[in-house]
């Protein structure tokens, strides 16, 4: 994502410092770097191009033609939601690309986890109602999104 990122900046609008912009992505991304080391991170790098052919994959499976319709509907209002972490309002007519606040990141983590939980659930009910397990992970996740820290995070 990162990467994709900075490659969306190298057509920038008139006025947007690049300079500067590219020397905090190059810290961020070294972050990142030294994080997935690290955990001892694996595999090769995905892009966004890549998951409509994974998906498309998947949705060949017995009972999961579903799946391009539920990707293609929660890809389109993540990346509406998603903008806002990505420009602000100058509120002089123009947008800056910034990196997003923590507030913004925990509202995002949140939501994610939602989608997911929903999709998930969605999924396992499809194919096999009625398992104890499906319950146990929708209230695993419940309690992740009701947990005071990530609450709090949000609203700061």
């Amino acid at each position: 994502m990162s990467r994709e990122w900075a490659n969306n900046v190298r057509v920038a609008p008139p006025g947007f410092d690049q300079t500067a912009w590219q020397a905090q992505h190059a810290a961020h991304s070294r972050e990142l770097d030294n994080l997935w080391r690290q955990f001892g991170c694996r595999g090769a790098e995905r892009t966004q191009g890549q998951a409509a052919a994974t998906l498309a994959r998947l949705g060949t499976q017995p009972g999961m033609d579903w799946v391009d319709g539920v990707w293609r509907s929660t890809s389109a209002a993540t990346h509406m939601y998603g903008v806002e972490f990505a420009l602000t309002d100058r509120s002089d007519g123009t947008t800056e690309l910034v990196w997003a606040l923590p507030a913004h990141r925990a509202s995002w983590l949140m939501w994610l986890a939602a989608s997911y939980s929903y999709l998930t659930v969605a999924a396992a009910t499809i194919l096999q109602p009625g398992v104890a397990e499906i319950a146990d992970f929708h209230n695993t996740i419940g309690a992740f999104l009701n947990d005071p820290d990530l609450r709090a995070a949000v609203s700061t």
